[in-house]
């Protein structure tokens, strides 16, 4: 074989190993902070339960009354402050002092598969801060970006300016084993003035909780973290017998768009409510399909609010004004035709 042609075999093959184990760009998401290797981004090695090594900070982030100056990237969804975390199970908060952490969506993530999409199963991370801002135009957008998230979703906290703002985003991910049939997309950022910090979780597209489908803990665990970073309403939808051949719903507020939900049990469904510009009582429609039909709906009233504090409630769905067929009473579940089903 001559020199060429084994150059060019060589090559192939070097473009087939890049295909399948690095990270490519990716384009950023509508409402993301940037993302991906035009951004600047740096991608950690594709890994099962393994940290990226510690990443220096320029600023102080003062977090659990210390001030730290290192963090780690974990690709199980977290950013750590005192070292690599493997675990792959959520802990119950709080835990133990060696892991001081912030987390959007904890679970066992498994980059090491292959999809077709080389961008995917990409964990990245980037730090601005304000010694950028002479340089790149990129860290003027995302500092500003910072300052009107905490402008529009802590209103009490003024005068905020950025000193250093950290974005951790895992795209496309998959789970254990190299599972790729279902992605994950979200997104962590964190920003301080040394003084004072704040997070924001974005997710894009969540299709999967933990690799065991059935935990419909997990799925509960998850939408109640969105619903408390997002400062939206968590909402238990009732009233039908949800079906366990589909976890999934779309919920309709009205003009204010569609979010996907997720059925909890036979009793029970949450979805969490669309960000409002205003207070406004709309028309709440449920799809158990695609989304092509919303045969069943409710009134659900936006709130302005007043507190930090999370915000539920419960709302009765009906098919087409009729009675609903299965309600849950305390912990004994009933239908409305009067048969006991069974004790909790």
């Amino acid at each position: 074989m001559s020199r060429t042609a084994l150059a060019l075999v060589l090559l192939l093959v070097l473009h087939i190993i890049i295909q399948q184990h690095s990270c490519q760009a990716v384009q950023s998401l509508d409402d993301f902070f940037p993302v991906g290797f035009p951004a600047g981004d740096t991608s950690i090695p594709r890994n099962d339960d393994e940290s990226y090594w510690s990443i220096q900070l320029p600023y102080l982030f003062p977090y659990f009354d210390n001030n730290h100056r290192q963090i780690y990237q974990v690709n199980n969804g977290l950013f750590s402050f005192l070292g690599p975390i493997s675990t792959y199970n959520p802990i119950e908060f709080p835990i133990a002092n060696d892991q001081r952490l912030i987390t959007p969506s904890w679970s066992d993530i498994d980059t090491r598969g292959s999809t077709t999409n080389s961008s995917d199963n990409c964990v990245y991370h980037h730090v601005y801060t304000r010694r950028d801002l002479n340089s790149t135009n990129l860290a003027a957008s995302v500092l500003d970006k910072v300052t009107f998230f905490v402008g529009q979703y802590f209103p009490r906290k003024t005068n905020f300016q950025s000193s250093m703002v950290i974005v951790g985003t895992w795209h496309r991910v998959e789970y254990y084993n190299s599972k790729t049939d279902k992605l994950n997309t979200f997104q962590m950022v964190l920003a301080t003035d040394e003084s004072r910090r704040f997070a924001f979780f974005l997710y894009n597209d969540l299709q999967w909780t933990s690799p065991d489908q059935s935990n419909s803990w997990a799925r509960q665990a998850l939408m109640q973290a969105m619903v408390l970073l997002l400062r939206c309403i968590g909402i238990t939808l009732k009233g039908p017998c949800f079906s366990s051949n589909n976890s999934n719903i779309i919920c309709r507020f009205d003009k204010f768009g569609t979010a996907k939900g997720l059925i909890l049990n036979e009793f029970q469904a949450t979805c969490v409510s669309l960000l409002a510009a205003y207070a406004d009582t709309v028309e709440l429609s449920v799809s158990f399909g695609e989304g092509n039909s919303f045969n069943y709906s409710g009134r659900f009233t936006y709130m302005p609010t007043t507190n930090d504090m999370l915000t539920k409630e419960e709302i009765i769905i009906r098919k087409n004004g009729k009675k609903p067929k299965c309600l849950s009473f305390g912990r004994t579940l009933l239908n409305l035709n009067g048969n006991f089903l069974r004790r909790m």
